[in-house]
Formats: structure tokens, C-alpha cells, sequence
């Protein structure tokens, strides 16, 4: 495969960085490395991996990116409240479950002034809202890796590259759930991480219900499309007689695993006999 003289992408003119980068795509669509499409388009790695992630979004047409330079003075993709009903639509509770990919495709739905943005232009906005409403969950793995001595920090070292492997074989989606009140105190946040902190997450009214949980699980079993072993450390999940019906009811779609906990233990809701 010929080798292109390899340039900055800020210094090519847009017509020339845009067939690059639909060769670099070509190319990965062909089954070639990312170094390789990289060395053959002329584009560094980073750019090739920009590109194949636009076409996957929104085909051939989002691979091309737009003119350079800051917008006109005055103009925005969105208007202040547009983009507060966005984050109100967001933020619905029980509106399923949530992912920055089906943000922003309800984003594009919405409004037809963002059809003319690439993902790699679109995800930012949409990002920059989700954070603004507090909707991005706080990634579970990156507070276990901070976790440096006891128990889970063993766990980590010693099971989980094991467990990786293993739902590598079952072709199973490794995710670590966790959940969250939310700033007003009236709604709370499911979510799981992928092991590559991609995020889904389901919003509730009030604290999650045992109800809430499968309701989450179900919807995320149907955006990965493939079985889940979910990581939690909370010990309640396992305790809960409505959850392992659910679990056993789904022949093993979805599994709980349990690595060390490392939050105090909550106990069960109190039960009053009658008299």
C-alpha cells in the first residue's frame, strides 16, 4: 500500500483533507490497520480514528468536515431555549435509558439547524449541555481505580483481568453500574460504564425502585444487544427477591457481579408485621 507525504490536517485545504479522510475510512472499511490507513492517507491516527467514528454515526456525509474559522457574530447552533428544552427532554424521568449517541439523535430530531453538524461537532454541544445539567454519571471505574490498597484494589489486580476474559469468550458486555440523587433531590440516576467509559443511564423519580432497576437493565440490554455482566458494589442489589426472580426470569441476558464493596452496607428496608 503507497505511502502519502504526511501533513497536518489544519494545514491541508478542506477538499484535500476530506478525500484523506474518505480514503482513511475506505481503507479501515477494507479490514487495514489504524496505523496503516493512517500511513497510507497521509493523516495521523487520531484523525483516521475521528473520521471511521463520523462515518459510523452519520455515513459518508459526516465524514467531510465543515469550514474552518469561528462562526459570525450572533450565531449558535441552538438558542438559549432551545437548549433548555433539550435539557428538559433529557432529563424526563422514566424516558429510557439515555446514551450521548441518543442524545444527540434526539438533538438532530428536534431541530433541523444541528443536521448540518458532524458527530465530532455535535457530541461537544450536546456534551457541554448534559454536563451543564449535571446528567453525565461519574464514571464507576475511574473512582474503583483510584481505589490503591484493601480488597477491591486486589480484586482489580487479581479477578478482574480474568473477568474481562472471560466476557470477552461470552461475547458479554462488562459494565459497572452505579447510581446517584440528583442535585434537586426529587430525581436520581441509574448508570453503567463500558471498561471504555462510554455511559448509559436512566433517570427516576425519586430513589431508584427495584422496579427502576430492571426497567434500566432491560432497556440497556436492548441498546448493547448482547448479554450484560454488570459490576456493583452495592450489596442491596443482591438482597432484593424481585431482583434475582427478574435476573433468573432472563435466562442469564443480564448477571450481577459483585466485586468488593467498598461503600458501608445499606441495610434492607424495615418490615412491620401486622397486628
Amino acid at each position: 500500500m503507497e505511502s502519502v507525504p504526511s501533513l497536518q490536517a489544519e494545514t491541508l485545504p478542506l477538499p484535500a483533507l476530506n478525500a484523506r479522510r474518505r480514503q482513511a475510512v475506505a481503507l479501515r472499511l477494507e479490514g487495514h490497520t489504524l496505523q496503516q490507513a493512517a500511513q497510507a492517507s497521509g493523516l495521523s491516527v487520531p484523525t483516521v480514528v475521528d473520521a471511521h467514528k463520523a462515518w459510523k454515526h452519520g455515513g459518508w456525509d459526516a465524514v467531510d468536515v465543515r469550514p474552518r474559522g469561528r462562526k459570525p457574530s450572533g450565531e449558535r447552533a441552538l438558542t438559549s431555549s432551545e437548549e433548555l428544552q433539550l435539557i428538559a427532554e433529557w432529563s424526563q424521568p422514566s424516558a429510557g435509558v439515555w446514551s450521548l449517541r441518543r442524545a444527540c439523535a434526539l438533538a438532530r430530531s428536534l431541530y433541523p439547524s444541528l443536521e448540518a453538524l458532524a458527530p465530532s461537532q455535535l457530541e461537544p454541544l450536546v456534551s457541554r449541555l448534559l454536563n451543564r445539567a449535571d446528567l453525565i454519571p461519574p464514571d464507576t471505574w475511574d473512582a474503583w481505580r483510584r481505589v490503591k490498597q484493601g480488597p477491591l484494589a486486589q480484586w482489580q489486580a487479581v479477578e478482574l483481568p480474568s473477568l474481562r476474559r472471560l466476557a470477552n469468550e461470552a461475547d458479554a458486555a462488562l459494565m459497572a453500574l452505579s447510581e446517584r440523587s440528583l442535585g434537586d433531590s426529587v430525581r436520581s440516576q441509574l448508570a453503567a460504564h463500558s471498561g471504555r467509559g462510554t455511559a448509559s443511564w436512566r433517570i427516576t423519580a425519586g430513589w431508584p425502585t427495584e422496579s427502576d432497576w430492571t426497567a434500566f437493565w432491560q432497556g440497556l440490554r436492548e441498546e448493547v444487544g448482547r448479554p450484560l455482566w454488570l459490576l456493583t458494589d452495592n450489596p442491596w442489589l443482591g438482597r432484593r427477591p424481585a431482583l434475582a426472580a427478574w435476573l433468573a426470569e432472563n435466562g442469564g441476558a443480564v448477571r450481577l457481579i459483585h466485586p468488593p464493596a467498598q461503600r458501608p452496607s445499606v441495610p434492607d428496608p424495615p418490615v412491620f408485621d401486622p397486628l
